[in-house]
């Protein structure tokens, strides 16, 4: 049992069904793990009446925090919230949905014995093919793009440390990416492994078009590929008014008017491809600050800092 203050954030996401007796029973396994804790419900604008359910397991075990949104949003949204209102050491992220109990104590154990910053849950039995090879394309994607390699197969569920947290709650980009948010901040990483099977997964074409939004904000490599693009472009059209200007002054058969039809229209695609590259380049700065992305990340901060009676605000003070 851990003595630190254990923050338990659960997305209930429309999971009526049997939500009583699996929150009585996380209730009882945290409080089997850990002497100090809170559990913060984060309500995803259910209309199945989880949040009554709720409500009516807090009038009798204490401890319990409701927070319920006016709209539904993407899960790691959801998450962000609960980050954002926990005020433990350590973070549990549990999906009420797909609750397995028996990660919970080597998840825990991971960030608060072992000292990895984050822990996260893989399952042994994945999702179906269809979806695994979505997956699979999305994150190869990310990889190619930002150079980060995240692992597919990791489940929502996992702990991270104040460390952690803090650097995803600063990060204020508008599109949430969990896992790459923390992939990205090089923080000491343990994968725990279960038996139970995959939750049944959200619908295909969602994915999709989530995974394309993220790609979209998460990297701008596309837009320094379309900038090349243009470049490219631009040059082909140049080296067409050279072919134009010599064909005229060393051919005689050229026919009458080709020369100038040809000089207009590659002179123009090769300004319009030139100002496309600049406006690609201008908005791939826009695009950096516009996210107010953090410009670094702390991965471990330690001291010998002393303080003393009636120097409060003073730091890092040795005595000799």
């Amino acid at each position: 049992m851990t003595n630190s203050l254990i923050s338990v954030i659960c997305v209930c996401d429309d999971c009526h069904d049997g939500l009583e007796s699996r929150l009585t029973g996380l209730m009882d396994e945290v409080a089997r793990l850990a002497r100090f804790y809170e559990v913060l419900i984060i309500d995803n604008a259910g209309r199945d009446g989880s949040a009554d359910t709720v409500k009516r397991v807090m009038r009798k075990r204490k401890g319990i925090r409701l927070i319920s949104l006016a709209e539904a949003q993407p899960l790691d949204v959801v998450f962000r919230v609960g980050l954002e209102h926990c005020i433990g050491d350590y973070a549990l992220l549990l999906d009420l949905r797909d609750l397995y109990l028996p990660a919970l104590a080597p998840l825990l154990r991971a960030c608060t014995d072992e000292g990895y910053d984050i822990a996260r849950l893989k399952r042994s039995v994945g999702e179906p093919l269809l979806h695994r090879w979505a997956s699979a394309a999305f994150y190869r994607c990310i990889r190619v793009l930002t150079g980060q390699d995240i692992d597919g197969g990791l489940s929502s569920a996992g702990c991270m440390n104040r460390n952690v947290i803090n650097a995803l709650i600063n990060n204020k980009d508008r599109i949430t990416f969990l896992k790459y948010r923390e992939s990205q901040a090089g923080h000491r990483q343990k994968t725990v492994f279960c038996d139970a099977p995959a939750p049944r997964p959200r619908c295909l074409l969602w994915r999709i078009g989530s995974g394309v939004e993220r790609i979209i904000a998460t990297s701008d490599a596309l837009l320094h590929a379309c900038a090349g693009l243009s470049l490219t472009v631009s040059l082909v059209n140049f080296l067409y008014i050279v072919f134009s200007l010599g064909s005229w002054l060393f051919e005689e058969s050229v026919v009458k008017g080709w020369t100038s039809l040809s000089l207009t229209t590659s002179f123009m695609f090769m300004t319009l491809f030139l100002i496309l590259a600049v406006m690609c380049e201008y908005l791939s700065v826009i695009f950096k600050e516009t996210k107010k992305s953090p410009l670094y990340y702390i991965a471990e901060d330690v001291d010998s800092s002393c303080l003393f009676e009636g120097m409060d605000d003073t730091k890092n003070i040795v005595q000799s």
